[in-house]
């Protein structure tokens, strides 16, 4: 694969990592970008924690229930490996990123139109889909949400705004996986797999034995059933479960479905 690592995780990494680059090392990484590409994913997942609990505090959820919630998500869906031995890919910065679209959603931060609201929403989109470029359907789901929560009138600016910070990204990994491989094109990696749309793993990509979402990420089921039990989150539970049988099929008809978590279940 040549684009292993995507721009948007370089950076992210970038304020501590440039002081730690040595150009003239042979070896693809040093032994302390080794060390800031994990404290890089460690401060990820620790801002993860405190904005997941800020979004949980503000629905009034009982400290109780809002650590033993973290505590199940860090250690049942994966955070804390692709914290801490997986940190140099893109699964933990995913995370971050629908976390902090979660933080602008749910969160009551006043004007949705403001400057400095928009300014950060238009570089979360940016990075957000530099990070990893199927990321983009993320965004169209929260673009879907807002739509459905306050109407088109009133989401309009930040629709906007966030689209502009999307497509810059979009050429961005253009112009950077044209400068690699070289080719005009979105790519995942170097060595994409094409896609098989007319013999989808759909099934597969959720229960398979060893590739399945579910049997790595069982939390993921509980969620949803729990999301469907109380009647306040079965709306956006409907809307969650959406976006994952999306994602299934998208990733169900990818040549290399059978990566399992390594492609599309971060």
């Amino acid at each position: 694969c040549t684009v292993v690592h995507p721009p948007g995780v370089a950076l992210i990494r970038l304020p501590l990592m440039i002081w730690f680059v040595d150009p003239r090392s042979k070896n693809s990484f040093s032994n302390a970008e080794h060390q800031i590409s994990q404290l890089s994913a460690i401060i990820a997942l620790m801002l993860i924690i405190i904005c997941s609990a800020k979004i949980l505090r503000h629905h009034h959820i009982g400290s109780e229930n809002i650590q033993l919630a973290i505590i199940t998500v860090v250690f049942g869906a994966g955070l804390y490996h692709y914290a801490t031995y997986d940190n140099s890919y893109s699964h933990i910065y995913t995370t971050l990123g629908v976390v902090l679209f979660s933080l602008a959603t749910f969160v009551n931060h006043g004007k949705h139109d403001s400057p400095r609201y928009l300014f950060l929403l238009l570089a979360l989109s940016l990075l957000f889909v530099l990070v990893r470029m199927p990321n983009v359907f993320i965004v169209l789901f929260f673009w879907a949400f807002w739509v459905y929560q306050q109407g088109i009138k009133k989401n309009i600016p930040r629709v906007l705004v966030s689209g502009f910070g999307v497509f810059i990204a979009v050429v961005v990994q253009m112009v950077y996986n044209y400068l690699t491989m070289p080719e005009f094109a979105i790519r995942i990696s170097g060595d994409d797999a094409g896609f098989m749309w007319d013999r989808s793993m759909f099934w597969s990509v959720l229960f398979a034995y060893y590739n399945g979402v579910m049997s790595y990420f069982p939390i993921l089921g509980v969620a949803l059933l729990a999301g469907f039990s109380c009647k306040k989150t079965r709306i956006l539970t409907f809307w969650y479960m959406g976006m994952i049988v999306f994602y299934a099929l998208l990733y169900g008809s990818w040549e290399a479905w059978h990566l399992g978590p390594a492609f599309g279940h971060r």
